[in-house]
């Protein structure tokens, strides 16, 4: 992301919180959430920790959302946003938004403004948009990236809490462990702390360019991940499902619309074609059913879908078939029969593929 993509100008971020804080108080948009402070000390790093006293507002908030999701209606906090809570776009791809259930004041909440999945790795308008809050305020960035990291959103979005953390003591309290790497060049381990990670050194002074501290972090992200064997490339199957529910979020279909209903395309509408190259890969068969029902969602909005696949469920719910064949390689490449499952499956004297999906429908309807 270039610097033509930033919609912040610089020295507003700041003012904007300030004032957003402020009316999301006011109206009672924000709901803060009270902690009891102790600190602890290990492996000689005095810690702040914040005792929940209760969850008693996110638990109405979350059954509120099951309520409505039971309903049949779609819930995303950030799609929309609540107008209320919100500070400012950031970006093309990012928008700041205050954090409803704070436990720290002025928490920030850095969230894409188009559905992006909280398991998706970072990418550079990810750290475009963190660097841009991190040139403005001091503060602690950090990524949840899922439940398992402690997400309650499926939304993808980065957080950032101001510096201090704590009224007494250092600004971040394990910062006093970094010493010990201070200006080492690359990906750094230090033998004393007990779980996986790995440290990367950032002068201070790069965060007065965005742009240039955006390339740095997804520059070290990037080296970190391949520290730890973790690929930054996604599979073919698992990149393309990750986009089809970003896509998913723009059709907003209603669940409860019967799969076998299509709905009539409309004169003028945009309609998007999809293609999509053996998506099943890597996907366990209970989970093959729920992409199918993605599918016919997008195909029910209106929209082409051309899918690539050998997966016999899916042929099964396809309109349309196109089998080319008869062989692979230079044996294949021509259509050898084309119609609907059922009349593909009639035609086995020709084609591979209806020999196999003939039982396989049999089976179905058994």
């Amino acid at each position: 992301m270039g610097d033509s993509s930033l919609l912040l100008r610089p020295g507003t971020l700041w003012p904007a919180l300030l004032e957003a804080t402020r009316r999301a108080h006011a109206c009672g948009a924000i709901r803060p959430i009270r902690t009891a402070q102790q600190f602890i000390d290990d492996g000689g790093v005095r810690f702040l920790v914040r005792k929940v006293s209760s969850l008693a507002r996110k638990d109405e908030d979350r059954a509120a959302r099951q309520a409505q999701e039971a309903a049949g209606a779609p819930v995303n906090p950030f799609l929309p946003c609540e107008p209320d809570l919100v500070v400012g776009d950031l970006s093309d791809s990012h928008r700041a938004v205050l954090n409803k259930f704070n436990v720290i004041d002025h928490h920030l909440l850095i969230v894409t403004r188009r559905f992006m999945d909280q398991e998706t790795l970072l990418d550079a308008d990810d750290f475009a948009a963190l660097a841009v809050c991190m040139a403005e305020i001091d503060g602690l960035g950090f990524y949840n990236g899922g439940t398992a990291a402690g997400a309650s959103q499926p939304h993808k979005h980065l957080q950032l809490v101001p510096l201090p953390l704590a009224d007494t003591g250092p600004a971040l309290p394990v910062e006093a462990l970094f010493e010990a790497v201070r200006g080492v060049p690359g990906i750094c381990r230090l033998p004393g702390l007990p779980f996986a990670h790995a440290l990367s050194w950032l002068e201070p002074s790069l965060f007065a360019a965005p742009a240039r501290t955006a390339a740095a972090l997804l520059a070290g992200y990037r080296e970190m991940l391949a520290a730890w064997s973790l690929s930054p490339i996604r599979s073919g199957g698992e990149a393309q499902r990750i986009k089809l529910v970003t896509e998913l979020a723009k059709v907003r279909a209603a669940p409860s619309t019967p799969l076998t209903v299509k709905q009539p395309w409309q004169k003028g509408k945009r309609s998007t074609l999809y293609v999509l190259d053996e998506p099943t890969v890597g996907l366990h068969m209970a989970d093959v059913e729920k992409l199918i029902r993605v599918l016919h969602r997008l195909a029910d909005a209106g929209n082409t879908v051309v899918v690539i696949e050998h997966n016999l469920d899916v042929m099964a719910e396809a309109d349309w078939i196109i089998d080319l064949g008869p062989e692979g390689g230079n044996a294949g490449g021509r259509i050898v029969a084309a119609g609907t499952p059922e009349a593909i499956s009639q035609q086995s004297e020709h084609s591979h593929t209806a020999r196999v999906l003939a039982p396989f429908l049999a089976q179905c309807r058994a």
